[in-house]
């Protein structure tokens, strides 16, 4: 899930302060299975004021004007009252696609903060207000009918990792034969003396039968296994290892 900061109105210049998003969708990710026409998801508001959202699915671009992806979304406006629950109806208005691995667009929920109501004894708070507008993007995976079914485990075994240097960098290559996306929470290098993390990145995913290179800070002579966590569709990252030889 990655979080775009999209509207900042500070009245004290209080420039660096941490924005987390309100509105809570019930996953980290959208599985929109190829064989269905539509596909409902649930956002729910945490905030303790209204808000108002706009939805709409692209390519990353995060403009609803702009590279508007094969989606709709009904309600794609609509307002939320504190703790109040939104089921959304995501349709896919493509063509059924005959291909035989996923396509990856981006789900946006753009919140805007309501006014609080005013007590008749209370006065605006205007010397210390900040009012944010944040807009969060979700991955939304568009799955055909043409894809062979599997579990986590199996997408896992079919997954090869191999190093290669590159003007004197050393890189870790990760092989995605399968049809999936694959989504990384976690990459280690593990030897019986040391572990080697690759440094985290805004994005790890490896796209479906393609290659993905991790640049590391060395290379360990007596590697024992690398351990990875793979996100499911469940929005949980399970770990597995992968003995190299």
């Amino acid at each position: 899930m990655k979080l775009v900061l999209f509207t900042l109105i500070i009245c004290l210049g209080l420039w660096g302060v941490p924005a987390i998003a309100g509105i809570l969708p019930e996953n980290t990710r959208v599985i929109f299975d190829g064989t269905a026409s539509s596909r409902s998801f649930i956002v729910a508001n945490q905030n303790p004021y209204p808000i108002l959202v706009q939805t709409w699915v692209d390519h990353g671009l995060g403009d609803p004007d702009h590279d508007q992806a094969p989606f709709v979304i009904n309600p794609p406006i609509f307002k939320m009252q504190p703790d109040a629950i939104q089921v959304l109806k995501i349709i896919y208005t493509g063509d059924q696609k005959q291909t035989d691995f996923e396509s990856q667009f981006w789900l946006n929920l753009y919140e805007i903060p309501g006014k609080k109501k005013l007590q008749s004894n209370q006065k605006p708070e205007t010397n210390h207000q900040l009012d944010l507008s944040i807009q969060t993007q979700l991955k939304v995976f568009y799955r055909p009918a043409k894809i062979l079914k599997m579990n986590i485990e199996e997408i896992a075994k079919q997954l090869k990792f191999n190093f290669k240097k590159i003007d004197n960098q050393i890189y870790l290559i990760c092989e995605n034969p399968t049809p999936y996306f694959i989504s990384f929470s976690k990459i280690a290098l593990i030897s019986n003396k040391n572990s080697v993390f690759i440094e985290d990145y805004l994005d790890q995913m490896v796209a479906p039968n393609a290659d993905q290179i991790y640049p590391i800070k060395y290379r360990i002579d007596d590697l024992k296994y690398i351990e990875f966590s793979v996100i499911a569709e469940d929005g949980f990252a399970y770990s597995f290892k992968y003995d190299y030889y």
